[in-house]
């Protein structure tokens, strides 16, 4: 062998050399890649094969680097891939976890069967599996976001297709995909939401007003009568405006035009109308209707007979119409209701108590105002009735109509349209288990009609109102109805109806707004009965109707005028009577109207806060601090109702504040025109209507007080000195209510227990005692005034908080004596709540 032989032997033996180190060093990084996918595949908990592994480490001693490396290559890219789709799938179950939702198999499966298929050194499998529950997941959570933007869109679809059309038949569906969405079912909350958007739109796009016109049937030949021609919009959609083309009978002015006529509506026309020849005439009238929602014009031409009269042989188009609706509107026949119920039979002996206990409130209710005698019993017994309950019987009407804010005189003065007679017909009739909510529009009358519903079942069976969240099964055993007016505006309340698996005999009211916010387990156990506003018709005889009832005179003007400016609301027409009884006005005229109201109730009590806050453009001394105050009571007092000490007293805490921080002070007779206009009884102070609450809340886009009520809330509400403020307001009423409760325990006992009502129903028991409430002295006056509402609304507070003993507690149908004293010994309780305060929304 050569030398170069020997030299070309050397060279490829280093190259070989070399080529092995190579070899060497990338199978030891795979093997360490290896090493460190095993390693993330057992801290994730995953099982899986090492043949291959051992295969690769037995290549890798023996030097074959070259084997080792692909099958170790080969390992580590599947295990790899196992453990990436593992982690993906970890991160997309916590997001399934952050949206409540489940999958087909819980995560705990998922893992076990990929382990299985791992350690079978079924890795393809393995990826494979991940890679199908991913995309399944991944769908399953855009499905969920399409959903959730779906039923959102179909909320604002209604919402805004509410302005154009009659919204309530898509209602029902609506809260139907909010249910699926909340049981996270996407794809039916996905296909319900885009049928119904797809409908709202066809509605909106093709229903159109439908336009009937009656014209008078008694006019006389040759001569100018006035004459009242009643356009109606009996169909979905609004009308902007309409105009009538009259062919066959001269029109003094030629065409006729109304304004914007809503869905069931009506508008009438006072025109001069000119037959030319006596008989029953054709009259051919063009009907053109401007639909609000694009603008778009229909066209209608309809031929109506008309009875024309010689000259001298009738009576004037007006009064014969006038004539024929005094007729129409004949007082219905009082129908007699029966009391149809009794106490339960097989009760224990304190279930008798309260059987007992219901039925004596029962019979002072019906006997009202003639209940002295059945009122002296219930207090000569009220150690006997000892009850704490999460409802009281009303012992009258005045009563819960002084709860609910309602004019004293109205109970059989309720005006109730076709409409309104088939809602409570609807509840008045209806099974014991059914629950029914009220819904309607702002000023639409639904705590109105809610007392009414009230009022007429109290005639056949004891019924009874919701006062605290404590909510048991009592009231069925019993078969009592339970109401409560306004239900969004009691969280406690509605929370702890939807904590229930079921309930019954609920009735309860909510805005329309409010409604679709709350928890879908709350309104699925509730029948809606949506209330229309009045037609103008139903208005203008609502208005006569209240004039009648104030002894206010009118002329038919101004009548006409206030139908226009209520908008179908009878609180508006309330609200203003109420306003001229108490000014002493006894004439309703344009003047007054044109001076003292505006259209629609945002508008009118806009202009009511203006003229008690400001002079002209300007805040009157004490304006910005007065409009504190009743944002205070709006968003800071549970059911917006307050002991007006408890309010001056706030006053007073929030002076020095609002002169830092807005350069206004605490001026008497600014604050007292302020408090003279809210309502309430005796001591209390009250909003006359939520409209009140919603503009002191800065809702409504011409809300004139918005940008002060926005920078009011920055100080104060969101710091959280609106409720330090209101704690702080405790000790001054407090003292100055019990030294004149003291004094005279006679003259004061109502404004004493007003103010604890108020107290308990806003404060904890420790702040209480904290600012120095004698808790034992609030207890000692309600019990020995339990027979009277307000009392036993206080007691039934501090026995929510802490029980006493020889107290029947009723809650579930197991009622019984608490065993629990007030000393300590037997339960601890420090800080127990009377009830928390709400912030409005």
């Amino acid at each position: 062998m050569s030398y170069n032989d020997v030299l070309k032997m050397l060279e490829t033996a280093l190259n070989d050399a070399d080529q092995l180190e190579d070899h060497y060093d990338v199978c030891k990084s795979t093997m360490a890649n290896l090493d460190s996918n095993r390693a993330k595949a057992k801290k994730s908990g995953l099982s899986f094969s090492d043949d291959s592994y051992n295969a690769a480490k037995e290549k890798f001693d023996s030097g074959d680097y070259v084997g080792a490396n692909e099958i170790a290559g080969d390992c580590s890219q599947k295990l790899e891939s196992c453990n990436s789709g593992f982690d993906t799938l970890s991160n997309l179950f916590e997001m399934l976890d952050t949206f409540e939702m489940k999958h087909t198999d819980d995560f705990d499966t998922l893992k076990d069967n990929l382990s299985e298929l791992m350690a079978a050194g079924e890795f393809d499998k393995g990826i494979a599996l991940c890679d199908q529950e991913e995309s399944a997941i991944r769908s399953q959570l855009s499905d969920y976001e399409k959903a959730k933007a779906l039923v959102s869109e179909y909320n604002e679809k209604i919402m805004d297709a509410k302005e154009h059309i009659l919204i309530e038949e898509f209602v029902p569906d609506e809260e139907s995909a909010e249910q699926y969405l909340e049981k996270r079912n996407s794809k039916e909350a996905i296909k319900i939401s885009e049928k119904g958007i797809d409908q709202i739109q066809n509605a909106l796009d093709n229903w159109r007003p439908e336009i009937k016109v009656t014209l008078p049937d008694d006019l006389v030949a040759s001569e100018s009568n006035r004459a009242v021609v009643l356009v109606e919009n009996t169909g979905k959609a609004k009308a902007q405006s309409v105009t009538l083309v009259v062919d066959g009978i001269e029109v003094a002015g030629g065409e006729l035009s109304t304004g914007e006529i809503l869905p069931n509506n009506s508008e009438e026309i006072i025109a001069g109308l000119i037959p030319s020849t006596p008989g029953n005439i054709p009259v051919k009238v063009t009907k053109n209707a401007t639909r609000s929602f694009d603008g778009s014009q229909t066209s209608i031409d309809e031929q109506i007979w008309v009875e024309v009269l010689r000259a001298g042989g009738a009576s004037s188009g007006v009064q014969g119409r006038e004539s024929k609706k005094k007729k129409d509107t004949q007082e219905e026949e009082v129908i007699a209701i029966t009391p149809e119920w009794s106490i339960p039979e097989g009760l224990s002996d304190d279930e008798l108590v309260v059987g007992e206990f219901f039925s004596k409130r029962w019979e002072s209710y019906m006997t009202y105002p003639d209940n002295k005698i059945i009122l002296d019993h219930l207090h000569n017994n009220r150690e006997k009735y000892a009850i704490s309950s999460y409802f009281e019987i009303p012992t009258d009407s005045k009563s819960i109509m002084e709860d609910w804010a309602l004019p004293h005189n109205l109970r059989g003065n309720i005006h109730l349209d076709a409409k309104r007679k088939e809602t409570v017909r609807d509840i008045f009739e209806s099974q014991y288990k059914d629950n029914y909510v009220i819904i309607g529009e702002p000023g639409v009358g639904k705590t109105v009609l809610l007392f009414e519903v009230f009022d007429r079942l109290m005639k056949r069976e004891p019924v009874g109102v919701l006062t605290n969240e404590n909510i048991g099964d009592a009231h069925e055993k019993f078969k009592i109805r339970l109401f409560y007016d306004d239900i969004s505006e009691k969280p406690d309340l509605y929370e702890a109806i939807a904590a229930k698996e079921k309930i019954s005999g609920l009735i309860l009211s909510s805005r329309e707004a409010e409604w679709s916010e709350l928890p879908v387990d709350f309104r699925k156990k509730f029948t809606r009965l949506t209330v229309p506003r009045f037609s103008d018709d139903e208005m203008k005889q609502l208005v006569l109707k209240t004039l009648d009832i104030n002894i206010i005179k009118s002329d038919a003007t101004a009548v006409k005028t206030l139908v226009s400016y209520a908008q179908g609301s009878p609180i508006y027409v309330g609200s203003l009577v109420k306003e001229m009884v108490y000014s002493n006005v006894r004439r309703l005229s344009q003047t007054y109207l044109k001076e003292n109201a505006q259209k629609g109730m945002a508008g009118y009590v806009t202009m009511i806060l203006q003229r008690l806050l400001k002079s002209g453009n300007e805040y009157r001394t004490g304006g910005l601090h007065a409009l504190s105050c009743l944002m205070f009571l709006a968003n800071h007092v549970e059911e917006r109702k307050c002991h007006e000490q408890l309010l001056r007293a706030f006053a007073d805490e929030i002076d020095e504040p609002m002169e830092e921080k807005f350069s206004d002070v605490y001026d008497r007779r600014t604050f007292n025109r302020s408090i003279d206009y809210l309502s309430g009884q005796g001591s209390l102070v009250r909003f006359p209507h939520d409209t009140w609450v919603d503009i002191l809340q800065g809702k409504g886009a011409d809300n004139p007080f918005r940008p002060d009520i926005q920078a009011i809330r920055k100080e104060f509400e969101d710091t959280g000195m609106f409720e330090q403020l209101k704690k702080d307001a405790i000790d001054d009423a407090w003292e100055a209510i019990k030294k004149r409760y003291i004094r005279n325990n006679v003259r004061e006992k109502d404004s004493f227990l007003e103010l604890c009502d108020t107290l308990t129903s806003n404060f904890r028991l420790s702040d209480l005692r904290e600012m120095q409430v004698d808790i034992d002295m609030v207890r000692e006056v309600a019990s020995k005034h339990r027979d009277e509402p307000v009392a036993a609304a206080i007691l039934s507070r501090l026995e929510g908080a802490e029980p006493t003993h020889n107290v029947i507690n009723i809650q579930d149908s197991v009622i019984s004596k608490s065993n629990i004293g007030t000393d300590g010994s037997d339960a601890d309780i420090v800080d127990s709540i009377v009830h928390k305060s709400k912030a409005g929304k």
